[in-house]
């Protein structure tokens, strides 16, 4: 993606698994986000990966 960031994985309450990416600027997130969804990023599954925001307050709690 030409952009790094940290990376945590989950589990959804539902059984599916999600990634968090943090970056150390906005810029940097919106580029990611861009690429991913630009690029039609597939992990291991039939559908291609959808990358959105998360607000910092909201994933912490």
């Amino acid at each position: 993606l030409g952009v790094h960031g940290e990376l945590s994985l989950a589990e959804t309450h539902v059984g599916g698994r999600i990634a968090f990416l943090r970056f150390a600027s906005s810029e940097e997130a919106s580029q990611a986000r861009d690429a991913i969804n630009l690029g039609s990023l597939r992990l291991g599954g039939q559908r291609p990966v959808l990358a959105g925001w998360a607000r910092r307050d909201r994933w912490l709690s």
